[in-house]
């Protein structure tokens, strides 16, 4: 199954500067499988991510840097959006750059 993002109150119900907004990764991967080395404890290293909120126009939101659970997931809470429009949140993995999934968001004034 591949990452999914969620958010909390949902896509246009978000108040930009007002609503204190969970977001939520889940079914993302916890360790990477293809470094895999019988000589190291554990096994098999995690992978960490951080989330990027991003919109045109405005600095990007960045949360703290994180592995996920074994179920493959982590709460981002309390996120304020500072602005209205269109926002984009990435989960973005530490060791590759890449964004394993997105989400957009609509924030309303």
């Amino acid at each position: 199954m591949a990452a999914a993002i969620t958010i909390v109150p949902a896509s246009g119900s978000v108040q930009a500067v007002v609503s204190a907004c969970r977001v939520t990764v889940a079914d993302a991967e916890d360790t990477d499988s293809t470094a895999y080395d019988t000589d190291v404890l554990p096994r098999e290293p995690e992978i960490r991510y951080r989330l990027v909120a991003t919109a045109t126009g405005e600095d990007d939101l960045v949360s703290h840097e994180f592995t996920v659970s074994a179920e493959g997931d982590h709460v981002w809470d309390n996120v304020i959006f500072p602005a209205d429009g269109s926002w984009t949140i990435s989960l973005i993995n530490q060791d590759t750059d890449a964004a394993d999934a997105t989400l957009a968001v609509t924030v309303v004034a």
